[in-house]
């Protein structure tokens, strides 16, 4: 090979490796790109998971609320009804008087519509 042609070759390897180079900056470029994005989606990922648990914890909350305001509305009920059970069992007596005619009217109704 003459220094020329020597010459010519290191040019031509020169360019060729140039642009390889080039390229490869740019894909170093991309992948620090998606790094970075990668690195912001993982903290929005944890965000968002932290989000679900303190959500979770105040639906467990509200849960434990209901269930506990709707044991004392059917504790409610079940004492009201009772007293009215037993009121009318008794021919609705108050105070030892007997208000008149009002358990035998309530019978005669609930003997029509059983």
């Amino acid at each position: 090979m003459t220094g020329t042609g020597y010459q010519d070759l290191i040019d031509f390897l020169g360019e060729k490796f140039g642009r390889l180079e080039s390229r490869l900056d740019r894909i170093e470029e991309r992948l620090t790109r998606v790094e970075v994005l990668a690195e912001h989606n993982r903290h929005q990922i944890q965000i968002l998971a932290e989000a679900v648990v303190s959500l979770n914890a105040k639906v467990d909350r509200l849960r434990a609320d209901m269930d506990a305001e709707f044991a004392a509305v059917r504790f409610e009920m079940d004492t009201g009804f009772a007293t009215v059970r037993s009121e009318m069992a008794g021919g609705f007596q108050t105070q030892g008087k007997l208000i008149k005619g009002l358990g035998i009217r309530v019978r005669g109704l609930e003997t029509r519509w059983t």
